[in-house]
């Protein structure tokens, strides 16, 4: 960062806004002082600096808040604009302080809020969204915290010893923006969030295996209730396993990790190993069970089924008895239907009949119809020619009126242009006449008092020099009356009189009481060449005054003249008589009578006026009757477009007539012709279709329902013989499969049956068939829910330890992960047992720092004499000191604190760490730039070969492209330094004066 330009307004001492400061001229030596007295505003110039970059001061003490000037009044803001280059581009900053001001309507005062904006020189919109947007920018821009500028380009006053003393943790910051080491400590922070999450993870995994292994089913656990526990014997492996499981369970929840994974899995799989076993006994009993439960259901069924079937046979035999009756009945019904055929007939062919005619009936009813239309038509239209008939002739009498009436208005638009010509003739003379009195009359008024001014002060000057004028003349008598006494007053004995030559002076002439000397007379002679001057001046003025006011009343005479001698009044005019007064007047009598013609000309607007008022009426009149004419003219022009209108509508109706007569006659013949029709209208044809063609539906229904419900009872017979059929050879069938079940060993206790008798059987074992099959499910449903919670365990069982076995391998990488990371991080943090407890960023830090410290050497070994050198402290262990800095005193050769240095020795180590920091930055690429180098005081502490060497020593930094700017009181440095900005304090708030020579 270089500076390029400030201004400043409204801040510190200063009331308003200063001279501008450029700081490119002062780039020539590269160094300047800023001078003046304590309080002036010296520092203010830095604070300025320093409150635009980031909206600090440059000091700890000064707060940014309270630097609105006491100075300003409440309108004058309180801003700086500072332009500066950065990184080979130019910004500008623009930052107002927040403070209260008068409101500019009404009473009390309002707040005026803090403002700041950011300007850049490649055309990137300004930054002005908000104060803390600036700020960003600013930071993203200058890549530095306002502290770290004060350690490196800006060293307050009081700040000396501070930039000194700073501590590790506080130089850490800066040497992190110069070196870039941000990244050294982010990478410690990424490593301890690895380690973090890789023991979170290896904690979530194992916790995740102690609860599958929770979830774990042991092989005493969920037995169902038929199920007999095992007995208490120690040597029962249902008992040791579900003790071994409790057992690490209990381990697991007390330490919170899993000792050993294939323990577990091995564990685990003894007890699935031990569900097997028993679920192979199950299973065979279950399937034992099921097959016996099969047999019994199956006989069951059968037995059921033939005792339904053989009950259901005579049902089937009497609905087939009922059958055959029916359809016998419906073989006498068919033939009765039958036997309307010939009726069915001739109603088909009276619905066809009627049908064919259809087209004449609907002809005929159109025709009916449509005579009736035309016969209306030709009354309307009878009508509507006598209705036009009495339109044309009240048409006709109207289109009199109007073309009478046109010609009584024919001359109103010629006389009312006429009129409204003469009317702009009148409303331009008003206007002139009222310019000439609003204008001419405040004009003349104006100089007229000037004139009467002008001659008051020209009668002064007159009376001051006839004054002076007699004061000289009285000096000159009394002057030559005392001559001789003058004279006489310088004669020495043995002088020669000037007058007669004696060498003797017995009786020297004495002034008179009332003296005066040649000095004082011509004092009085300038006084009067002075008011001549001022009474020749005020002459000249006052004739030009004079011959202001004779021009404006020539000018007034001739307009006048002009005016009162308008076409427009004609015989009125020669009633006023006033032009032959102007014509005789001089112009300096009409001065005198100016009041006069005034009231003329106020007169004549008022008479020009009533004038234009009467004219109006005339020409409203006029304008009128030209509206009259128009609205004649156009009703004239539609009543005739109407005429013609008729005439067509009276051609067109008669055309109408004759073709609906014509047209009428036709259809009339047409409709004689059709008047044969059996019936007399369609309606009538149409019922009597519709009723023959239901009669014959009916009967043609009655036909089908008879055939189709003899069809249906025929199938239905034969339906029935077969359905007895079947059912006779399936129950032969189903007899004998009874008699194979009850051979079957489980239906041992079932009596024998008689097998030559198929459709006979003895039921009363059945109930008791029954009640076995019954025993035997619920012997099935006990082994399967046996089955069932042996399988659902194992399955459990199995599944966890699939779980576990696919946790266990990502556990071993996640615990090599931790332990890698927990290393890293150490070596990197420095906390590694038994080593230096330094970071890799501290490391970095105090590397770069001793090159620092080598740079601030070569300014403080000269500026000491020799006797000063900065030394890094040594580590002490804990990591907290690294950066701390230790001076040796090559008098003594011994070490100590920087803090014991004095307030001269300070201030000298203090400027070459400054120096030797902003060595490092500009020769550190990517790091920070900061070109420019503000030292406020300090100086005092030096005697005069410290002082002298550091002013050598900033003098060639200067010289290095870097520009250096002094705040001291220092006889010495005011000399030395011929740039200078110098600050003045004045009893309205301060000044700046800028010298670059």
């Amino acid at each position: 960062m270089k500076p390029i330009k400030l201004k400043i307004c409204g801040i510190g001492p200063y009331a308003g806004e200063v001279q501008e400061i450029d700081f490119s001229k002062f780039e020539d030596k590269g160094i300047f002082l800023i001078s003046g007295e304590t309080g002036s505003g010296k520092t203010m110039i830095f604070d300025a600096i320093c409150f635009a970059l980031f909206g600090q001061t440059s000091g700890t003490y000064r707060n940014a808040k309270r630097m609105r000037s006491d100075y300003a009044d409440s309108s004058t803001p309180s801003y700086v604009d500072f332009y500066f280059s950065h990184q080979e581009h130019e910004y500008r900053i623009y930052r107002a302080l927040a403070y209260e001001r008068a409101k500019k309507r009404g009473a009390g005062t309002t707040e005026e809020a803090e403002k700041a904006i950011l300007y850049y020189d490649d055309g990137t919109p300004p930054v002005e969204r908000t104060v803390s947007a600036v700020d960003k920018a600013l930071q993203e821009i200058l890549q530095i915290t306002p502290k770290q500028f004060k350690q490196i380009g800006m060293i307050a006053q009081g700040e000396f010893w501070k930039l000194l003393n700073t501590s590790t943790k506080d130089r850490t910051e800066v040497l992190r923006s110069i070196f870039m080491t941000d990244g050294y400590a982010a990478l410690a922070d990424k490593l301890w969030l690895k380690v973090k999450n890789s023991s979170g993870e290896v904690a979530d995994t194992e916790k995740s295996i102690i609860q599958y292994l929770h979830d774990v089913k042991g092989p005493c656990e969920d037995q169902p209730v038929t199920q007999t526990a095992p007995e208490e014997d120690t040597n029962n492996p249902e008992l040791m396993l579900d003790d071994e499981l409790k057992e690490m369970l209990a381990k697991t929840d007390a330490t919170g990790h899993v000792a050993d994974v294939d323990s577990v899995l091995d564990l685990i799989g003894r007890i699935v190993q031990n569900y097997e076993d028993k679920l192979a006994v199950y299973t065979e009993d279950l399937q034992s069970a099921r097959s016996t439960k099969e047999n019994f259901t199956e006989y069951i069924g059968v037995l059921e089924e033939y005792q339904q079937a053989l009950q259901a046979l005579p049902e089937k035999k009497q609905l087939l008895q009922q059958a055959v009756e029916a359809s016998l009945q419906a073989q006498k019904v068919l033939a009765e239907a039958k036997s309307h055929s010939e009726e069915i007939d001739k109603l088909k062919q009276i619905v066809s009949q009627i049908q064919q005619e259809q087209e004449k009936y609907q002809q005929r009813s159109s025709l009916e119809k449509s005579i009736a239309q035309l016969q209306k038509a030709e009354k309307d239209l009878l009508a509507e020619q006598e209705d036009v008939k009495q339109q044309q002739e009240k048409l006709k009498l109207h289109i009199k009126e109007l073309q009478d009436g046109i010609v009584k208005l024919k001359e109103s638009p010629e006389l009312f242009e006429k009129a409204q010509s003469k009317r702009q003739i009148i409303a331009d003379l008003y206007k002139k006449l009222k310019a000439l009195l609003a204008d001419k009359q405040q004009a003349y008024e104006k100089l007229a008092q000037e004139l009467k001014t002008r001659q008051g002060k020209l009668q002064e000057a007159q009376a001051v020099y006839d004054k002076a004028a007699a004061q000289r003349q009285a000096g000159e008598r009394l002057l030559e009356n005392c001559r001789a006494g003058i004279l006489a007053s310088e004669l020495q004995p043995g002088m020669p009189c000037p007058v007669c030559g004696s060498m003797e002076h017995p009786h020297l002439a004495e002034l008179p009481q009332d003296n005066i000397t040649e000095e004082q007379v011509e004092k009085l002679r300038l006084a009067e060449k002075k008011s001549q001057d001022a009474k020749n001046d005020a002459s000249t003025v006052a004739a030009k005054a004079k011959s202001d006011v004779d021009n404006q009343v020539q000018q007034i005479k001739e307009l006048s003249l002009e005016y009162l001698q308008h076409e427009l009044y004609g015989e009125q005019y020669q009633s006023l008589s006033m032009t032959d007064r102007l014509d005789m007047d001089e112009a300096g009598n009409i001065m005198l009578d100016m009041k006069q013609i005034w009231e003329l000309l106020q007169q004549e607007a008022e008479f020009v006026c009533a004038l234009g008022m009467a004219h109006k009426k005339v020409l409203d009149k006029l304008a009128l009757d030209k509206q009259k004419l128009d609205k004649c003219q156009a009703d004239l022009d539609k009543s005739q477009k109407q005429q013609e209108k008729l005439n067509d509508t009276v051609a067109k109706v008669q055309t109408a007539l004759q073709n609906t007569q014509k047209e009428m006659a036709l259809q009339q013949g047409q409709l004689e012709s059709l008047a044969k029709l059996a019936y007399a209208s369609w309606q009538e044809a149409k019922a009597a279709m519709e009723k023959a063609d239901k009669q014959q539906k009916d009967l043609s229904n009655n036909i089908t329902v008879a055939e189709e419900n003899n069809n249906k009872l025929l199938q239905e017979v034969t339906s029935l013989k077969s359905a007895i059929k079947t059912m006779e050879e399936g129950n032969k069938a189903r007899y004998n499969k009874v008699c194979q079940l009850k051979q079957k060993n489980f239906l041992s206790k079932v009596q024998d049956q008689p097998e030559n008798e198929w459709n006979q059987l003895d039921w009363e074992n059945l109930p008791d068939v029954k009640e076995m099959a019954q025993n035997q499910a619920e012997m099935v449903e006990i082994i399967q829910q046996l089955v069932t919670a042996l399988t659902m365990n194992k399955q459990n069982n199995t599944e966890k330890a699939q779980r576990i076995a696919s946790l266990q391998a990502g556990l071993g990488e996640k615990q090599h992960l931790n332990a890698v990371y927990n290393k890293l991080h150490k070596l990197v943090a420095g906390q590694t047992a038994g080593k230096s407890k330094i970071s890799l960023e501290q490391f970095v830090q105090a590397t770069g720092f001793d090159k620092i410290i080598w740079a601030a050497n070569r300014r403080l070994t000269p500026m000491s004499n020799g006797q000063y050198e900065l030394y890094r402290k040594e580590n002490s262990g804990g990591g907290t000191t690294f950066l701390d800095l230790e001076v040796l005193d090559k008098k003594t050769g011994h070490r100590r604190d920087v803090g014991d240095l004095s307030g001269g020795e300070s201030f000298m180590a203090s400027l070459s760490l400054a120096l030797g920091l902003s060595d490092t930055v500009a020769s550190h690429l990517g790091g920070i730039q900061i070109d420019a180098l503000f030292i406020d005081e300090g100086f005092g502490t030096l005697d005069r070969n410290s002082l002298d060497k550091a002013l050598e020593i900033l003098l060639k930094l200067s010289n290095a492209s870097k520009l250096v700017g002094i705040i001291s009181h220092r006889e010495e440095l005011i000399e030395s330094i011929p740039q200078q900005i110098k600050v003045s304090k004045e009893a309205k708030g301060s000044s700046i004066e800028i010298e670059t020579v």
